[in-house]
């Protein structure tokens, strides 16, 4: 990611506290609540505030280490999944998919969002990541989608896992694939078989 954690689609690099305070700390709580609406949870803001504050922290530390870059990504996203499971206490299964899908989706939005405006712009990765509003004006777009992404899930009641919308929920309906969307799925795993 360009912005605060890095899961894994450029190179390492500094973060400063005002890229933590206004781009990793809602990119946090933006992937989070993507993740979560998607299996079916609605998280409460001041969990989303724990959860940002924690993964924001832990990413500029992460940063200050001499951690390998394939190595960070893959920490910051164990450490994700965990801090979702100590914040809202959800099943580690379910927290893994909320958080695993979350993610997934930012880094499609964030590569190719970051790799159009970088060829409009003419601007290096570089210079991006070493100036603080050019990071925050790079994340402007990505939040904004994902923004309009967690309205639909919001709006439309659309999950992955449980039930159909309108359907009774039981205790473990999160387990299985929401059937209905079917083709969704088809469409998603067919670049992953080929």
């Amino acid at each position: 990611m360009l912005t605060g954690i890095r899961w894994g689609v450029v190179a390492l690099d500094r973060m400063d506290v005002i890229s933590l305070l206004i781009v990793s700390f809602p990119e946090s709580i933006l992937v989070a609540v993507l993740g979560l609406m998607l299996v079916g949870v609605r998280p409460r803001g001041q969990d989303l505030m724990a959860i940002g504050a924690f993964q924001a922290g832990i990413a500029y530390l992460v940063r200050l280490t001499p951690v390998p870059f394939g190595l960070h990504s893959l920490l910051m996203v164990a450490v994700f999944i965990v801090i979702l499971r100590l914040v809202l206490r959800l099943d580690w299964k379910l927290v893994a998919v909320a958080g695993l899908l979350g993610i997934t989706i930012y880094v499609a939005v964030e590569t190719v969002i970051s790799s159009l405006l970088l060829y409009l712009t003419g601007l290096s990765l570089a210079y991006v990541l070493e100036t603080p509003a050019l990071r925050f004006l790079f994340f402007l777009p990505e939040a904004l989608l994902l923004g309009v992404l967690i309205w639909a899930c919001i709006r439309f009641d659309f999950r992955l896992l449980g039930p159909p919308p309108g359907f009774p929920a039981e205790d473990k309906d999160w387990q299985t694939l929401n059937r209905s969307y079917y083709l969704l799925y088809l469409l998603a795993v067919l670049p992953v078989s080929f």
